[in-house]
């Protein structure tokens, strides 16, 4: 009982110390949430990060987060637009999160809108899945001059943490150009946790166009 009270004391000294409604570096507390989402968006690189959401698990909004401290400079979530966020600590105050209703009453994710989007956006699908170019072995440099060409900027797009990404987006985004990345793995387990495979692919490529 008396560990339990010593316990509770000390966590109830550290909580106003601690706690912050914007969860923003201390030096940031007293800026306005608009002046906040300005020195995000000067402080971003040109690519964008697709989650595809169909069960709307805590990983859509930890690879959000991910993606705000990555420099990304918008998120999508396809697919339902309902999200766990507990997983966002405040970073969609901050980085524009688009949520596109892309799944038919079956909870199928829809080709056709996925494209659109895609078009009109003017990004080109990067798919983070199994079966494609090693990360490592990818030519980020020549793969966004590519694009930049085009006016167009990567997208680095997730599957869901259960199915991955179907294979008729896949075909599709490759159709617009784009390709399926994939990180090498030892071991027996089927793959890497999404958010965790999202900031490895990222900090590669950031770091291989010397956007650091």
């Amino acid at each position: 009982m008396n560990i339990n009270h010593n316990i509770n004391e000390l966590r109830n000294q550290m909580v106003p110390e601690l706690y912050s409604e914007k969860n923003v570096h201390d030096d940031l507390k007293h800026m306005s949430v608009a002046e906040l989402q300005q020195i995000t968006a000067a402080s971003t690189f040109p690519f964008w990060v697709m989650t595809l959401n169909v069960l709307g698990d805590l990983n859509v909004s930890t690879v959000i987060r991910s993606a705000h401290l990555m420099g990304a400079e918008q998120c999508v979530v396809f697919g339902r637009r309902k999200i766990d966020n507990r997983g966002l600590v405040g970073a969609a105050n901050y980085t524009p999160v688009d949520k596109v209703w892309g799944v038919d009453e079956d909870l199928q994710l829809q080709v056709d809108v996925f494209v659109k989007y895609c078009e009109h956006h003017s990004v080109v699908p990067v798919f983070v899945e199994q079966g494609g170019v090693d990360v490592y072995d990818v030519d980020w440099c020549s793969l966004h001059a590519g694009y930049e060409s085009q006016n167009k900027k990567i997208m680095l797009v997730l599957g869901t943490e259960r199915d991955g990404i179907p294979m008729d987006i896949i075909q599709a985004g490759i159709k617009m150009d784009g390709v399926v990345v994939s990180i090498p793995q030892r071991g027996v387990i089927r793959s890497h946790n999404l958010s965790m495979a999202f900031a490895m692919v990222a900090s590669h490529m950031i770091g291989q166009l010397g956007w650091y």
